[in-house]
């Protein structure tokens, strides 16, 4: 069973603790998160801007952390971007910290 319907492309970035599936769909060179029930049901896009987002990680609590790239042409790396922490259902987003130049995450919350 499909959980996304696209015929771009899409790609799992993590599993919430409470079964939420988030993932990536990507069309041409725009990235955008979304989450969805492990039946396929429930589709929420928990950030969708002009920009693109790439998945950095889920917080034992269940906040999907992503950083939105502002500039650039197509990757994080062209550009700029602002860390975020949203709720696995698209609400409550937090910018983490803002500017960030060529930096990605490594290590566990």
């Amino acid at each position: 069973m499909a959980l996304a319907s696209s015929t771009d492309s899409e790609l799992l970035s993590g599993i919430t603790p409470s079964g939420r599936v988030i993932y990536t769909r990507s069309v041409g060179i725009q990235n955008d998160l979304y989450s969805v029930n492990s039946d396929g049901t429930g589709t929420v896009a928990l950030a969708n801007s002009m920009d693109g987002e790439y998945f950095g990680g889920i917080t034992p609590s269940g906040r999907v952390i992503y950083i939105r790239r502002v500039g650039g042409q197509g990757d994080l790396f062209g550009g700029q971007g602002d860390l975020y922490s949203v709720n696995s259902d698209g609400t409550g987003a937090v910018v983490l910290a803002n500017t960030i130049n060529n930096e990605s995450y490594s290590g566990s919350f």
